[in-house]
């Protein structure tokens, strides 16, 4: 079954996010799905995405947002998890707490 089938039959659904530089020093941010289905949790890598040019906490978390429309999850969402740099997870103006008031204001910190 593809991802987004499995995505679509999931109830609940988290996304994980890191950025890092790759060899070529590019900023590159990984996206994994966390989700519920009837025989447990699963994650799968969603994909890196190049986010040299996009390294504030409003370009992430629409970088976020786009992955999150691209598999039509966003009512699912109920958890989101980053590393612990300040543009990601800060409590203010981060990545965090950007998507929470932009679309999830039910999503939680993981």
């Amino acid at each position: 079954m593809k991802l987004n089938q499995k995505i679509n039959f999931a109830k609940f659904v988290s996304v994980l996010a890191d950025e890092t530089p790759d060899i070529s020093h590019r900023e590159q941010m990984s996206v994994i799905y966390r989700y519920l289905t009837k025989t447990g949790i699963e994650e799968r890598f969603v994909g890196f995405f190049d986010v040299t040019l996009e390294r504030g906490a409003d370009q992430l978390s629409q970088s976020i947002l786009e992955v999150i429309d691209q598999f039509n999850c966003k009512e699912k969402l109920v958890g989101q998890s980053y590393d612990g740099a300040a543009v990601m997870s800060g409590a203010q103006g981060g990545v965090l707490s950007l998507i929470s008031l932009t679309k999830f204001t039910t999503v939680s910190l993981i």
